[in-house]
């Protein structure tokens, strides 16, 4: 017989009651939920809740007006009383999987279980990491869909087919109940299907292409190309720093008569280190080309080459970075495309970003600069390449020397409007730093 666990995602108080939406949802699965649970305690099998903890340090976590929620030792951090009882484990983590960067996976292996069940709130972003997760470290995977929420029931919906279509079962608890009093086998998956490679970003110019050929959800994809559910989590974390339309191409107002444009590729090594990762670095390189000539930044472009086994919860990582920064910068993203090459044929993720400026002024160039010409510095020169450096050839000065990766836009801006004639900027930067 299998041995299982249930793991509940982000039942406290400050996330929970981060709107009305989330109240009602958790409210209405509130009854069955918690018999659910009394129910799989009673047969003697463990609960853990899975309890998120921010970082007041940390620069990607996700704050609410300002106020950074759910902080070690606060009753929003709490996990909602109905749920808890006194034989449960509550751990900590710091991300949406529950797996990422804790001993999850070494205390369910110490108690022997080989399924988990998967609960809690959203369905669409924990849940589905953490299912994902699991099913990377070879768990059976089941999610009882009554005891999952989502603020809005066509992401919950959206992810429950998702999850029942790649790594996980999908049935009520009443089934689950069902199977465990008959001592029946755990519904087990241990590959995804055969007829479907995993669910992968799509391009997003061909995400809803009325030219595009319709295919059978159940023929396999060519190299490449992903599937929509990936596209669609990519821009639910970008969030509203995205406003892209998923056609050929953005449509864009320009105020002025002149733009500024640039591109930049970024291939970061090591791709996360010690304050910051790619998704921030390719944010801020780009706004700060368009910067430094002079403009205002106002779209991006993003592309993703992501390496196949890439965790989900890497990606999301990466992507609350890009949403971070861009809410910085002040500069929406317009558009992109996501491709997915063979293990090996990438480390992890490669970035891509373009940018467009507006000139309110007349624009910056080096062929101004003159002898005699002052030189001013934002900051000390080299500390993002030698805080990479440091990580890299295992030096170990990294954390006396963090990363200045940062957008400069506004810092430029303040200065051109202060110290006119300004002849020219510049980005001093590395081809170590990316």
């Amino acid at each position: 017989m299998s041995k299982i666990a249930v793991l509940t995602n982000d039942l406290q108080y400050e996330l929970v009651e981060k709107n009305p939406e989330r109240v009602a949802a958790v409210a209405a699965a509130t009854p069955h939920f918690t018999g659910f649970l009394d129910e799989i305690r009673r047969r003697g099998h463990h609960v853990f809740h899975l309890q998120l903890v921010n970082d007041p340090d940390d620069p990607n976590a996700e704050r609410y007006d300002g106020h950074l929620p759910v902080q070690r030792g606060t009753r929003g951090a709490e996990i909602l009383e109905e749920f808890l009882a006194p034989e449960d484990v509550v751990m900590e983590k710091s991300k949406d999987s529950g797996f990422y960067e804790t001993d999850l996976h070494e205390r369910l292996q110490a108690l022997g279980v080989d399924t988990v069940l998967i609960t809690g709130m959203q369905t669409q972003i924990c849940v589905q990491t953490t299912a994902a997760d699991a099913f990377f470290r070879g768990y059976n995977i089941w999610v009882p869909s009554d005891c999952v929420v989502s603020a809005r029931q066509e992401d919950k919906d959206r992810a429950l087919e998702w999850l029942d279509g790649y790594c996980a079962t999908v049935s009520d608890s009443a089934e689950v109940i069902s199977v465990l009093d008959a001592e029946a086998p755990c519904p087990a998956r241990t590959s995804r299907p055969r007829d479907r490679d995993p669910p992968r970003p799509r391009s997003s110019h061909d995400r809803e292409h009325g030219r595009q050929q319709r295919r059978d959800p159940a023929r396999p994809r060519h190299r490449g190309e992903a599937e929509p559910e990936l596209v669609q989590l990519i821009a639910e974390t970008l969030g509203d720093v995205y406003v892209g339309i998923m056609e050929d191409s953005a449509i864009l107002p320009v105020e002025t008569g002149r733009i500024a444009m640039t591109t930049d590729s970024f291939v970061v090594d090591p791709p996360f280190f010690g304050n910051g990762d790619i998704g921030k670095i390719a944010v801020c390189g780009t706004v700060n080309d368009l910067a430094v000539a002079g403009s205002r930044p106002k779209y991006l472009t993003l592309g993703l080459i992501l390496e196949t086994g890439l965790p989900i919860d890497r990606l999301q990582q990466v992507l609350v970075s890009i949403r971070e920064t861009a809410r910085e910068a002040g500069v929406q993203i317009v558009g992109g495309d996501t491709k997915v090459v063979r293990k090996g044929e990438a480390d992890q993720l490669y970035l891509n970003t373009a940018g467009v400026g507006v000139f309110e002024r007349e624009p910056l160039s080096m062929t101004d600069v003159r002898p005699g010409d002052k030189v001013i510095l934002s900051g000390p020169i080299g500390n993002h390449t030698v805080h990479l450096l440091s990580i890299r050839e295992g030096l170990g000065f990294e954390q006396r020397v963090d990363s200045d990766c940062a957008p400069l836009n506004n810092l430029i801006d303040g200065v051109l409007d202060r110290c006119r004639p300004v002849p020219s900027a510049r980005c001093a930067t590395s081809p170590a730093a990316d």
